[in-house]
């Protein structure tokens, strides 16, 4: 009787520190970060983050001296693979050019970009499935191999064949989380307000007509 009690606290206390074990291990850091850049705008048109901006002669435009054409506003979103580092460029050039064509603008004003939304995707869920995968399969994976050595010396001993069993559980556990952390692969995605003015230059007194 005393050796049967000995031998379950023995699994409880074996069963105690695998929990305990596990719970230390799932301590992994998983991130995922998306650099944004801004390069130097080739445009059909000067543009300017301020209310002024430079001409083609290089002389500085100020808003005295033009008419906001109409003002306007565009998103452009940027992905980025859960749990990666991604270095992207923002590209404006295309939306810009085409709003300077549709509103005949000589310039582009008062350009801001501003970050409006940010969508983690699946990063969090298939982190928890990464911290979690690995001490399952380093687990299951030593219970399985010390009670098939000990089921070698001793086959016909109840306990290592149900320690077997539940080893193989264990890791079959730790293999469902490495799936589903490889299946949950929605990207993390920025969204971003662009938004300006197209301006017009004012006639000046010398390019009125002379009487």
């Amino acid at each position: 009787m005393r050796a049967t009690l000995a031998r379950v606290r023995s699994h409880r206390g074996a069963w105690a520190a695998a929990l305990a074990w596990l719970c230390l291990f799932n301590v992994g850091c998983h991130t995922t970060t998306n650099i944004v850049t801004i390069r130097s705008l080739d445009t059909k048109v000067p543009v300017s983050a301020s209310s002024s901006y430079v001409d083609a002669s290089g002389e500085i435009v100020d808003a005295s001296q033009y008419s906001v054409v109409r003002d306007f506003a565009f998103e452009k979103h940027v992905d980025v693979p859960r749990h990666s580092t991604r270095e992207t460029a923002l590209v404006l050039e295309p939306e810009l050019n085409r709003i300077a064509e549709e509103t005949r603008a000589e310039a582009l004003t008062n350009l801001a970009i501003e970050p409006d939304e940010y969508d983690a995707g699946s990063h969090s869920s298939a982190a928890t499935a990464k911290n979690w995968m690995y001490p399952f399969l380093v687990l299951g994976l030593a219970i399985g191999v010390g009670s098939g050595i000990k089921l070698a010396d001793h086959p016909d001993d109840g306990r290592w064949q149900g320690l077997l069993i539940t080893g193989a559980a264990v890791t079959a556990v730790g293999g469902l989380l490495w799936v589903v952390s490889s299946l949950d692969s929605d990207p993390g995605r920025w969204r971003f307000k662009v938004r300006g003015d197209a301006v017009k230059r004012r006639p000046t007194n010398a390019d009125l007509p002379r009487p």
